[in-house]
């Protein structure tokens, strides 16, 4: 009971957060107030607030006590982390608000992003399909190999390290897939979108397949903890799995066949919403 009910207020995870919060909500202010209301809607506030509420909850409400217990719970987390945050955030299109909320921040946008930038260049090789795609399967795969995984569990600086890189490459997959800014290079066309869901969607399964059908537990870690609520090691583990395959999946599906419906014509276009549904994003800042 004592864990349902705790909360881990970490110093750090409030200050980058609150700090995120902070500016982008100056930068929307100003930005409503110079008459950019069709950047500056109160969606994109809302979508990017309720990003940073999933990521407090995610990284400091009871749930990250609890999934050091279960693994269905730890699972949910990693989700929440690779799709529910970064969708929400980027939803925001967080890029013109921080510029125009940061102390500074025009002059650092250009100095990151300037056309000449080096960071510019070097974002633009990181964040093409193949490269964020390989990326994601690394760092998705490579933390479920079973010793991987037990050593996170083991060892905290480490576990904030695996949330990290998967918090990171979900918002490298996302960016490119929403088409917030900066904008780079040339929108991805909806088939690219598409497929990039697809093969990410793949990707995602294979180890929810794997662990949900496996006759033993994978993760020894969980053997040494107490058991909640009656959940046996086994029956956590197919759980954990089926999450994984089926909701953590389907987010990537239902993407995929939004695009779909763009291009048949069957999803509608409503006006202020053109950069959110990736086909004519916004270009409010352009370097």
């Amino acid at each position: 009971m004592t864990a349902i009910m705790s909360w881990d207020w970490r110093p750090e995870i409030l200050l980058l957060l609150g700090s995120a919060g902070l500016f982008y909500g100056r930068g929307w202010r100003r930005l409503r107030r110079r008459g950019r209301g069709q950047l500056a809607t109160t969606g994109r506030l809302i979508a990017y607030l309720a990003g940073l509420l999933v990521l407090v909850i995610t990284l400091m409400s009871p749930l990250d006590v609890l999934a050091g217990w279960l693994f269905f719970l730890h699972m949910i987390q990693h989700i929440l982390m690779l799709t529910i945050a970064p969708i929400l955030l980027l939803l925001g299109d967080p890029f013109p608000f921080f510029i125009w909320g940061m102390p500074g921040g025009e002059r650092i946008g250009r100095a990151l992003f300037g056309r000449h930038a080096p960071f510019r260049r070097f974002l633009r090789q990181v964040m093409q399909p193949g490269v964020v795609w390989l990326t994601f399967v690394v760092f998705l795969w490579g933390w479920h190999d079973p010793h991987a995984y037990n050593a996170a569990l083991r060892y905290p600086l480490l576990h904030d390290f695996q949330h990290l890189t998967f918090f990171l490459p979900g918002m490298m997959s996302w960016w490119g897939v929403i088409g917030a800014g900066p904008h780079l290079q040339r929108p991805l066309s909806p088939i690219v979108r598409v497929i990039y869901l697809l093969g990410t969607a793949a990707a995602n399964a294979v180890p929810g397949v794997i662990i949900a059908l496996s006759g033993a537990p994978i993760y020894t870690y969980y053997e040494s903890v107490p058991r909640l609520w009656g959940i046996s090691v086994m029956q956590d583990q197919v759980i954990s799995g089926l999450i994984m395959w089926i909701p953590g999946t389907m987010m990537y599906l239902l993407a995929a066949l939004f695009f779909v419906g763009r291009v048949m014509n069957w999803v509608p276009n409503p006006a202020g919403l053109r950069d959110l549904r990736g086909l004519e994003p916004t270009r409010e800042v352009s370097w």
